[in-house]
């Protein structure tokens, strides 16, 4: 059945937030659910849940770089949830802000995966409603030393492709590795290409 969540979400300084979004998901975490805030950090969306279902769910500040801890909540009324108002106090963590030509985008839900010696790190586009994400490929981890990464791939929301392939103008620092479960930390800077022009952009940010 359809159920009607709703609430706002505020700083750390009990401002509401303009830029941000509540973030849902069953226990699974098989997929989930963006509602953006609007201009006075409100948000408001459906979901397809049954009765006495768990949800999990943690709200971000973009603007200040910070996140909720994870809470959970179980659904009795199958029609609406106010979630009242909700803070962003945290750290950020799994996000990937890329910078470039002057521009700024943050890549929330980074995710990085380890396959060998070869790491990947890799953000998509938080609202779910366009194509945009980031992708970078180590061929090993080098902690805080500079390596030339293998590939690198920007998408921008309005449909630009950057890249490179065994990318000796661009640089990535690890400065931070650990268990799994700890967190991956680390910048990199260097020039991109334009997938139709090959013109090169300016390309540095930091992932965590």
């Amino acid at each position: 059945q359809v159920v009607r969540l709703f609430g706002t979400i505020h700083d750390c300084s009990d401002n509401y937030i303009t830029s941000g979004y509540f973030q849902v998901w069953f226990e699974s975490k098989q997929r989930a659910l963006f509602f953006l805030v609007d201009a006075t950090g409100n948000f408001d969306g459906n979901i397809i849940a049954c009765i006495n279902q768990e949800l999990k769910y943690k709200v971000i500040d973009i603007t200040n770089l910070k996140q909720s801890d994870e809470n959970s909540v179980t659904i009795t009324n199958l029609n609406e949830y106010s979630f009242g108002t909700l803070k962003a106090c945290e750290e950020l963590t799994n996000i990937i802000v890329v910078n470039t030509n002057g521009t700024t985008a943050s890549y929330t839900n980074a995710v990085c995966v380890t396959a060998g010696s070869e790491l990947l790190l890799f953000g998509s586009g938080f609202n779910g409603r366009d194509s945009s994400y980031v992708s970078i490929k180590l061929s090993a981890i080098d902690l805080n030393n500079l390596q030339n990464p293998l590939t690198i791939e920007l998408r921008w929301p309005i449909g630009k492709y950057y890249y490179c392939s065994n990318c000796f103008d661009m640089f990535v620092k690890v400065t931070e590795f650990g268990a799994i479960g700890d967190q991956v930390k680390g910048t990199f800077n260097g020039k991109l290409r334009e997938w139709i022009t090959n013109q090169k952009i300016d390309f540095d940010g930091e992932f965590s």
